[in-house]
């Protein structure tokens, strides 16, 4: 139980320091400009989307902090966690 605690509370910390905090605006900058130039929105999307940095955000902490399932199962269910519960935070601090 405190794994998955661990686990929910650093995906949302990490999805929110690259989504939203100022640190990593200089970044996600640089990957607008670089989108503006070649057409290729989908890394524009991936830092700027909570559902999507959540998701292979689930992935990396996953091989970080492995709970005790089964390993190849785990890492897409890790990663769908990871992305739902920041997408209903994200959803929950904007109500307030």
């Amino acid at each position: 139980m405190i794994m998955l605690i661990l686990y929910l509370l650093l995906s949302f910390g990490i999805t929110n320091i690259i989504v939203r905090e100022s640190i990593t605006k200089p970044f996600r900058d640089l990957i607008d400009r670089f989108c503006d130039w070649c057409g290729y929105w989908f890394l524009h999307d991936l830092f700027n989307c909570e559902t999507c940095t959540g998701f292979w955000v689930g992935m990396l902490i996953f091989w970080m902090l492995p709970l005790p399932y089964s390993p190849y199962l785990n890492v897409f269910i890790s990663a769908f966690i990871s992305s739902g519960w920041n997408k209903l935070i994200n959803v929950i601090l904007l109500k307030f």
